[in-house]
């Protein structure tokens, strides 16, 4: 156990699929909240319930950090600010003052993955950071550094999947999901009003689609840790969330689960691959 431990946090690999991340998640914090953090949204009606001098550093910060991110400027930094700017907003906005938009699982989801994420060499790759790297070393005469650094966070991110997975399967099994009474409740407010349809058939496509929901996401949980089970299940997750975002107005969440499973690719796999698909020599 210990030396499976101590692996772990020697482990090493490329940053790629980290750099990815990087880029998706700092497009995603843009979509939910840039332009909700423009300056000129503090003098509306409809403003977010707090300072204006508050409201004028978390908007700063949030563009300056979220910028920085997003081109691989300082990344870890960045990063790390981007992700203390959104859960400032969630916790100190949402939770706190009451702001009820900013509670919800996807912006909570958003949140931490940002956060985790600045716990690795995130700027490793597609940024400022590696051409500057890059032209230091042609300065100096050597070969462009290694594309890899340490991964021993990348698990993290990983229980975080997960973790949204089980604590989903909890808050399902309750009767009212169970029974797909809370199906019935998105239907008649997205789609039909309270002319819902009825019938046998009808009832069970409904409990279907409830309890297939119930049931894959403690499937994600577990399997996606075992390499075997993975190459079925990143498919099924990746299926699975974007029928919900189809479906339902789950706001960031599904893109914000699909940029969270590059934990579950293995980086010098995917590394490799992006070799090939490009035509450079194999490392």
């Amino acid at each position: 156990m210990i030396g499976r431990l101590q692996a772990a946090l020697e482990r090493r690999g490329s940053t790629r699929t980290l750099g990815l991340m990087r880029i998706a998640l700092a497009l995603l914090l843009y979509a939910r909240w840039a332009n909700e953090l423009q300056l000129f949204r503090d003098m509306q009606p409809d403003r977010i319930q707090i300072p204006s001098a508050a409201f004028f550093a978390i908007s700063a910060v949030f563009y300056a950090s979220t910028t920085a991110m997003l081109f691989g400027l300082w990344s870890r930094w960045s990063t790390a600010a981007a992700g203390l700017t959104a859960l400032v907003l969630v916790i100190g906005v949402g939770e706190l003052a009451g702001h009820e938009p900013y509670t919800h699982h996807h912006t909570w989801c958003l949140a931490l993955g940002v956060a985790l994420l600045a716990l690795t060499p995130c700027g490793g790759s597609w940024s400022v950071d590696r051409w500057r790297a890059v032209r230091r070393a042609e300065a100096a005469g050597a070969p462009p550094p290694p594309e890899e650094g340490p991964l021993w966070a990348l698990p993290l991110i990983g229980l975080h999947v997960c973790a949204i997975y089980l604590w989903g399967t909890w808050a399902k099994l309750n009767p009212g999901y169970m029974s797909s009474a809370r199906f019935d409740h998105f239907l008649m407010y997205l789609y039909f009003g309270s002319d819902i349809p009825d019938g046998q058939l009808f009832r069970a496509w409904q409990l279907a689609q409830t309890w297939t929901g119930i049931l894959i996401e403690p499937l994600l949980a577990v399997g996606l840790w075992h390499p075997r089970a993975r190459r079925w299940l990143l498919p099924m997750g990746l299926l699975f969330h974007g029928i919900i975002y189809w479906t339902l107005p789950v706001g960031t969440f599904s893109l914000t689960m699909w940029a969270l499973y590059l934990a579950f690719v293995d980086p010098d796999a995917a590394h490799a691959a992006i070799d090939r698909l490009s035509g450079a020599p194999r490392r």
